[in-house]
């Protein structure tokens, strides 16, 4: 972790400007969406994300997770972080959104986020294996709703991981959020004994295990192979 952080520090340098970065940036620009802490804006064909009174140690440790998703292809590439005044600002990949939607379109602000069990059969499968794949890259998203995950076909990504840990470091929260968010997918290849061994367990080292073990059934079973 704090060789992937010095590798981010060296490269995003904190920069010096005549002029507010913010004002400049939102004089110029408009986002193209909105979050409950961030701003995105497409600037010359990249995308900026502007987290206003965000921690910058935080957002270092956001871009570490999601750098670790983009070098499975689980998420988009990042190319640079720092810090300006008043934010902390993440420059990274585009995603071709003519392609890739979110699975549930005009989801507005204060939604009630909708988990993998309320989705479709097929969009569960998408969502649960691309979980799955996250866990397995030692990746625990604990904010894994609707807007968070993108997909076209069979191709899904993840996006926002400022609420994502790494398996090792993860609350035991975290880890139970994550428990249901395979839950469905555990339910639908029948596998109800590792769902009452993972809810049944308040031990985040036997969670850890649990998950590892969900994670790897459900890239492997040949139900949800077939079922998407």
């Amino acid at each position: 972790m704090t060789l992937f952080l010095k590798r981010w520090q060296k490269k995003s340098a904190k920069k010096s400007v005549k002029m507010s970065f913010l004002t400049t940036l939102k004089s110029r620009h408009s986002p193209i969406a909105s979050g409950y802490s961030s701003d995105i804006y497409l600037i010359d064909g990249k995308i900026t994300k502007v987290l206003e009174d965000g921690c910058y140690d935080d957002t270092l440790k956001e871009v570490v997770i999601q750098q670790a998703a983009a070098d499975a292809g689980l998420a988009p590439q990042v190319y640079s972080v720092f810090e300006v005044s008043g934010a902390a600002v993440i420059i990274m990949e585009a995603i071709d959104t003519n392609r890739l939607k979110p699975v549930v379109s005009n989801t507005p602000i204060g939604y009630n986020p909708r988990e993998l069990g309320s989705l479709s059969t097929r969009d569960m499968i998408l969502g649960s294996k691309l979980f799955a794949q996250l866990v397995s890259c030692g990746i625990i998203h604990a904010d894994f709703h609707v807007q968070n995950w993108l997909k076209y076909q069979d191709k899904v990504i993840a996006l926002d991981f400022g609420t994502a840990d790494f398996i090792e470091d993860a609350s035991l929260r975290y880890l139970q959020k994550a428990v249901r968010s395979i839950t469905p997918a555990l339910a639908f290849i029948n596998e109800y004994g590792l769902i009452y061994s993972m809810t049944e367990s308040s031990d985040r080292a036997e969670l850890r295990t649990l998950l590892r073990k969900a994670s790897a059934l459900l890239l492997s079973v040949s139900e949800l192979s077939t079922a998407t």
